[in-house]
């Protein structure tokens, strides 16, 4: 029960149906390993320095993993851990922004336009609980009552399913040079290496998925202005080491 009222539950098991939260449609991997040839013939210090250079890459590209935007708090009064209402949408809206990235107030990754409160559907108003609804409490002063928004339905489910939002993307290259110094006075293979490894060598910040700013509204009606904001990434920022590798 919700407040006393009805609970209209418009559950159905398809609409629970969707892509797993760890679904990655498509996803490539590719890696190069260049020997940059060496000048077969020259004088001593020019040969060792032009020679034995190579170059390796990995380049990794996937899309994004689903999510649900939700309802804060328990609209429908389930009084669950978690309740995992959702909102309505409207069709044909795009639910993703695509310029998420040049957002004023941040990188948020949803059009929070496309989603709506659940509209009372004709005919079944009076069994419908608005969204920021309070019941009348003569005990307290002033009366709390407050009549919610007007056309809600906050005991009725939304008709967004689940995981049809599809993250951000992921395209990562890490990038390495090697220098090899074989020395022979020491053994045919002994050989000094030094190393320059540069591990997302572009910057690009890979997002993760908005999970921690899933909630649109809150159980009052009222939006989030966090809703979809991006705040963590699936790899790190660009990042450069050295060493130096005896191998023999």
């Amino acid at each position: 029960m919700n407040g006393g009222g009805i609970v209209i539950n418009s559950w159905d098991p398809l609409s629970l149906r969707g892509l797993s939260d760890f679904n990655v449609a498509q996803a490539v991997v590719v890696s190069f390993n260049w020997e940059v040839p060496g000048p077969a013939m020259g004088s001593k210090f020019p040969q060792w320095a032009l020679s034995g250079w190579e170059l390796r890459g990995l380049y990794k590209a996937s899309t994004g993993q689903p999510f649900t935007p939700m309802l804060g708090g328990d609209p429908l009064g389930t009084r669950l851990d978690e309740t995992g209402e959702v909102p309505s949408y409207i069709p044909g809206c795009n639910l993703i922004d695509t310029n998420f990235k040049k957002n004023s107030n941040g990188p948020v990754y949803i059009n929070p336009k496309c989603f709506t409160l659940t509209q009372a559907p004709p005919g079944m108003a009076p069994q419908c609980q608005t969204f920021g609804f309070v019941p009348h409490d003569p005990t307290k002063t002033p009366d709390p009552y407050n009549a919610g928004i007007a056309g809600t339905c906050a005991n009725l489910r939304g008709d967004l399913g689940r995981n049809v939002l599809i993250g951000p993307g992921l395209s990562k290259l890490d990038f390495s040079v090697f220098k090899n110094n074989h020395v022979r006075r020491i053994s045919e293979n002994f050989n000094a290496q030094f190393r320059a490894e540069i591990f997302n060598i572009l910057n690009r910040a890979n997002f993760s998925s908005p999970t921690d700013n899933l909630a649109v509204f809150d159980q009052k009606g009222q939006s989030i202005q966090s809703a979809g904001l991006l705040t963590s990434t699936q790899t790190t920022s660009r990042q450069i080491q050295f060493a130096l590798k005896l191998i023999w």
